[in-house]
C-alpha cells in the first residue's frame, strides 16, 4: 500500500485487498453492515439492516423497516454505499441523496440531498449500477457499458471525472439479470440461470480492463430470482417468487473463485414481494416474466 504517491496504480483508491488486509490487521469486521433500502407500494423509502451477515442468520436491527423517506417515485434507485443514493427521474435527471442516518435508520438527510447531478440518464438506457466511491455504470439498450465517476459523490456537487462516459464494454444485451457487487465487480445471470462473475480492473479510472467473464461461472439455477441485488463485499440477496429473501455470501468476491460462505442460501426474510429492494444497482428480470420454480446452486471450490 502506498498512500503518499498520488500517481500510484489505483488512482487514489484503496484496493479491495488493502481494505480486507487492514480490517484483518486491526480486528475489524471483514463484512460491512448490510444496509438495504426498499420502496413500498406507497413510495415510502424504508431502511433495513441485516445483522446476520456473518452466518446467514435471520437477524435484523431492532428498527428494521423504518421509514426514512417519502415520494420515492423514480425510474431506478441505487445505493453507492455509506448512505449515498442515486435516483433516476422520468425526465432523465440523475439525483443525489446523502442519508446521514444510514447506520441507525434515522430520518436524517444531508441538506444538499435532492440535487440534480446529471441528465440524459433516460436516453436509450437499460439500467445503471453503482460501483462505489462515485463510480457508476450505465448499460445502454444497444449493449454498450459506459463508465462514469461522480467526483462530487460526497457533497452532491456537479463534478465528474474527465473520462466519464468512457465505453468499457459491449454486448450487455442478452441476459436474465445483472447487478453490481461493488468495487468493479458485476454479476450476470444468463438466460439459462448460470451466474457469472466479472471484475472491471479499470473501475477506478475508466480503462477497459477486465477479469473473469463468461468463462467465470460460479453458480446455476439463478432464474429463481424475481429480484436480485448486492450490498457489496460478496453479500448477495435474492427475492424469490414467494417473496422470501435469501442470503448468499460470495467469499470469492475478490478473485471470482467459487467459494461461498456460511449460511449461503438461507431464508433471512419474508414479505419482500411487495417491495422494490435497493442495493448497489440491478437490472432485474421483467416484472411480468413468469418465473419457473427451481433451486439456486452455488458451485463451491472449497467444502
Amino acid at each position: 500500500m502506498n498512500y503518499c504517491n498520488p500517481n500510484w496504480n489505483n488512482a487514489g483508491f484503496l484496493s479491495d485487498r488493502d481494505k480486507y488486509g487492514v480490517r484483518l490487521l486491526y480486528g475489524g469486521s471483514i463484512l460491512q453492515p448490510s444496509v438495504i433500502y426498499a420502496v413500498d407500494k406507497t413510495k415510502n423509502l424504508l431502511w433495513y439492516n441485516h445483522t446476520g451477515i456473518m452466518d446467514g442468520s435471520f437477524n435484523w436491527a431492532n428498527n428494521n423497516g423504518a421509514k426514512v423517506g417519502a415520494g420515492w417515485n423514480f425510474v431506478q434507485v441505487f445505493n453507492d454505499g455509506e448512505g449515498y443514493i442515486y435516483a433516476i427521474k422520468d425526465n432523465g435527471d440523475l439525483v443525489w441523496y446523502n442519508h446521514n442516518g444510514y447506520r441507525d435508520g434515522s430520518f436524517n438527510w444531508a441538506t444538499e440531498s435532492g440535487k440534480v447531478v446529471g441528465n440524459g440518464w433516460n436516453t436509450d438506457v437499460k439500467g445503471a449500477f453503482a460501483g462505489g466511491g462515485g463510480v457508476i455504470y450505465m448499460v445502454k439498450k444497444n449493449g454498450d457499458l459506459l463508465w462514469y465517476k461522480h467526483v462530487g459523490y460526497k457533497d452532491g456537487s456537479y463534478t465528474w471525472d474527465k473520462n466519464s462516459g468512457a465505453k468499457v464494454g459491449s454486448g450487455w444485451t442478452n441476459f436474465y439479470a445483472a447487478f453490481s457487487g461493488g468495487a468493479g465487480v458485476i454479476y450476470l445471470i444468463g438466460n439459462n440461470g448460470d451466474l457469472f462473475w466479472y471484475k472491471h480492473a479499470g473501475y477506478a479510472t475508466g480503462t477497459n480492463k477486465w477479469f473473469g467473464g463468461n468463462t467465470n461461472k460460479i453458480g446455476n439455477g439463478w432464474t429463481l430470482a424475481k429480484q436480485v441485488f448486492s450490498t457489496g463485499w460478496g453479500q448477495i440477496y435474492v427475492v424469490d417468487g414467494n417473496g422470501k429473501l435469501r442470503f448468499y455470501n460470495h467469499n470469492g468476491f475478490f478473485n471470482g473463485n467459487s467459494s461461498w460462505g456460511k449460511g449461503s442460501g438461507n431464508i433471512v426474510g419474508t414479505g419482500w414481494a411487495s417491495l422494490q429492494a435497493i442495493g448497489l444497482g440491478t437490472i432485474n428480470p421483467p416484472l411480468n416474466l413468469k418465473i419457473t420454480p427451481s433451486e439456486i446452486n452455488i458451485i463451491r471450490t472449497n467444502k
